[in-house]
């Protein structure tokens, strides 16, 4: 199982560069700027300037569906999936361990 993980946090880490303004540098505040439609989705947001960043992922079995809203005024730039993740817009599909980046910019 190591190597397997291994491999999918490689996944991930290599995701933060393409938006480092956003997931390395940064504001963290969490839940604030946009809803996430499913409970069972963990989702979280980074800020800078014009821009955010909401990362969500599913741990659980099988798949869950949601739709990803950013507070008024901003509208989807970029999405960036990771293992069994796939999007249409803001409507994520995540599979056991799935993981999405979507990049909003404010209009």
């Amino acid at each position: 199982e190591t190597p397997v993980f291994e491999e999918y946090l490689a996944k991930v880490n290599a995701v933060r560069p393409e938006f480092p303004a956003l997931l390395r540098e940064g504001r963290y505040p969490a839940t604030d700027g946009f809803s996430c439609s499913s409970p069972d989705v963990v989702a979280r947001s980074y800020s800078s300037a014009d821009r955010m960043a909401v990362v969500a992922a599913y741990t659980g079995e099988g798949s869950r569906s949601c739709r990803i809203e950013a507070a008024d005024g901003y509208e989807p730039e970029a999405v960036r999936t990771i293992g069994d993740a796939k999007s249409a817009g803001t409507r994520l599909t995540l599979g056991q361990n799935g993981l999405a980046v979507l990049v909003f910019r404010k209009k």
